[in-house]
């Protein structure tokens, strides 16, 4: 496109790598699993099998996501042809792909869960599965989000530079994945990506029985010796306060016993002060180099094969159903 700027992607991309770990926490406890609130998006999640099922099968399917990010985040992944540009393009014909199964089980037709719901039902029976709406919320997850948890990690905002350039990387991402620059939540600014996701989550974010399975199935997943699930869960709490997380039926604090409760106390120490040091200028500067070159082995050494997004668990198409005519169609498009 014409507004891109290759300096900025370049910048954009350094920031991510510069507070890789603290982007991973943000983009695992914020963008990810309270995303799964909104049940326009955790009911498309649970039909296609995507996050739901076995502990290896989740974290396989974490791990493909997280692969596309860093792949997109290296300098020179979203050059054409390159790794990060194969795998948002993968992600765009997988989004198709799901979205057509969808519409050909009647899925997509999908029913608010507000006190608005039965005004809405009518427009609601019209909505697609994964539409621009969607694709613009879930952009701001990964862009707005990680800023904004960047700066209360570290105790400061970051250069409005650095978030710009971080904005106008994922400009780019939400162009190649199938958002047209007019729906594109990135494409103004700070300001203008605040207003666009708080005004998208009035009317999305309304957490149901299927958000908060979804949610406990993902930490109970991704629990371990020294972070296990009750800790994720406090730390999710700490985050979204008690009001959000009671409805996503969370681990309190009352009933955590001291060992939980110090875990979660290490883990914010840790990812705060971590964050600190990665913003020093020199320091920061020996950071950035050693995620870029510990994110290169990665990539290197876990081929692109091995995770090629391509797998919802929805039964092949036996009558030759046309392609949508849009990877991305607007909310309330029905074509096939």
């Amino acid at each position: 496109p014409k507004w891109l700027k290759p300096d900025l992607i370049n910048r954009g991309q350094e920031v991510f790598r510069r507070y890789w770990p603290s982007c991973v926490v943000i983009l695992f406890y914020i963008s990810l699993c309270a995303g799964f609130s909104a049940p326009l998006i955790s009911d498309v999640l649970i039909v296609t099998g995507y996050l739901n099922g076995r502990r290896m099968k989740v974290i396989k399917r974490l791990f493909e996501t997280g692969y596309m990010i860093m792949a997109c985040m290296m300098k020179g992944g979203l050059d054409k042809g390159q790794l990060g540009w194969k795998s948002v393009t993968r992600v765009r014909f997988l989004h198709a792909r799901v979205r057509r199964r969808m519409m050909q089980r009647g899925n997509s037709k999908r029913l608010p869960k507000n006190e608005e719901g039965l005004k809405e039902k009518k427009k609601s029976q019209e909505e697609v599965a994964i539409n621009q709406e969607d694709m613009a919320v879930t952009l701001l997850a990964f862009s707005y989000n990680v800023i904004i948890g960047i700066a209360i990690l570290k105790g400061s905002q970051l250069k409005e530079e650095d978030q710009a350039a971080y904005l106008h990387v994922w400009r780019y991402i939400g162009f190649l994945i199938g958002i047209d620059d007019q729906h594109n939540p990135c494409n103004k600014g700070m300001e203008f990506a605040r207003k666009r996701l708080e005004s998208i989550l009035m009317h999305v974010l309304h957490p149901d029985e299927s958000s908060a399975k979804l949610v406990n199935q993902v930490l109970k997943a991704t629990g371990t010796t020294f972070m296990p699930y009750e800790a994720r869960g406090l730390v999710l709490r700490s985050l979204l306060g008690s009001e959000w997380s009671d409805k996503l039926e969370l681990p309190r604090y009352e009933t955590a016993s001291l060992g939980v409760r110090l875990c979660t106390w290490w883990f914010f120490t840790f990812i705060g002060w971590y964050t600190y040091f990665c913003s020093l200028p020199f320091i920061g500067r020996a950071f950035l180099m050693f995620h870029t070159q510990l994110l290169r082995l990665i990539l290197w050494i876990t081929p692109v094969q091995l995770f090629p997004l391509s797998h919802p668990p929805l039964p092949r198409n036996k009558g030759g159903a046309k392609i949508l005519p849009s990877s991305c169609p607007s909310r309330n498009s029905t074509k096939m």
